[in-house]
């Protein structure tokens, strides 16, 4: 069974409900909460840093907007600087608030446990907006496996405390939110399609074969229209584009980086013809081959 568990940045009376513009991204405190029985998480102005939940059992009531709202496990919440909140264990044994017309039962409430992290710093609210997850507002995680093992790195840092402590904890912070926006980006647009994902994943990696159209949407189980239509609208790249521009950056990389000969540069990208790859990279470059590696040194 999971143990309560908290890790605090400020051992014995430091303060951790702070502002840290002096750090670049830094954790006031994380832990784990189990709760068996009922409880109150309230504060009427909020905290001076951010505030990061994850509900893994149980369930609560959390008041948005003046609303109680049903939070189950597998959501998220973030809380922004300043923001008021108040939650409760969601108590299955009576009539709820919200639901008047529930019959009375004798289940006693689901112990809750809940992931938290308070993090601040003067990089914190910029990525937070990069990541474009709102303030105060339900987020639906389908692989909370990786949230999980993100809070559980931020556990070991705190008890390691190396020092490389504050990097490592940042970059777990990061991740939390590169994974929630992920996640509401992918509820409030249409998240890509997996068989233009596989395409794209076939590119990356056979980029240097004679990689046909044809091919792919024969892959995907599309017609080649259709497949071209779908690729177009979720990248923004027509596949040949796509295929094109990427086999482009990885000349310019190798321009830059070796003094390879012009044609191995070319067949090692995908095109076996020096020249046409020549005429190619002029067309999207503006310039030669030859002439970008004189421009970037090489």
């Amino acid at each position: 069974m999971p143990a309560d568990q908290s890790y605090y940045l400020d051992l014995g009376a430091g303060e951790d409900n702070v502002s840290r513009p002096d750090h670049a991204l830094i954790p006031n405190c994380t832990g784990l909460c189990v709760l068996p029985s009922p409880f109150m998480g309230r504060s009427a102005t909020g905290r001076e840093d951010y505030y990061l939940q994850y509900l893994v059992k149980g369930e609560m009531n959390v008041w948005i907007d003046g609303k109680m709202l049903r939070m189950v496990p597998g959501q998220a919440i973030l809380y922004y600087p300043h923001t008021a909140y108040q939650y409760t264990m969601r108590n299955l044994s009576g009539h709820q608030p919200d639901e008047p017309n529930r019959p009375e039962t004798s289940e006693r409430p689901q112990e809750v446990q809940y992931y938290w992290v308070h993090f601040t710093g003067f990089e914190a609210a910029s990525l937070v907006e990069r990541c474009g997850i709102p303030n105060h507002t339900f987020i639906s995680v389908s692989d909370g496996l990786s949230l999980r093992l993100c809070y559980e790195g931020l556990f070991q840092d705190f008890i390691r405390r190396d020092p490389l402590f504050e990097l490592s904890a940042s970059t777990r912070i990061t991740t939390l939110l590169v994974n929630l926006g992920r996640e509401y980006q992918g509820a409030v647009k249409s998240p890509m399609d997996s068989r233009i994902q596989n395409a794209i994943a076939q590119i990356h990696q056979r980029f240097r074969e004679d990689l046909s159209i044809e091919q792919l949407s024969s892959d995907a189980h599309l017609s080649v229209s259709r497949f071209r239509s779908i690729f177009k609208e979720q990248t923004g790249f027509s596949p040949k584009d796509y295929l094109t521009s990427l086999r482009l950056s990885r000349a310019r990389m190798l321009l830059e980086q070796t003094g390879e000969p012009l044609s191995e540069i070319a067949e090692a990208v995908g095109y076996p013809d020096q020249l046409y790859f020549s005429r190619i990279f002029r067309e999207r470059v503006g310039l030669s081959p030859s002439e970008y590696r004189k421009e970037s040194g090489k």
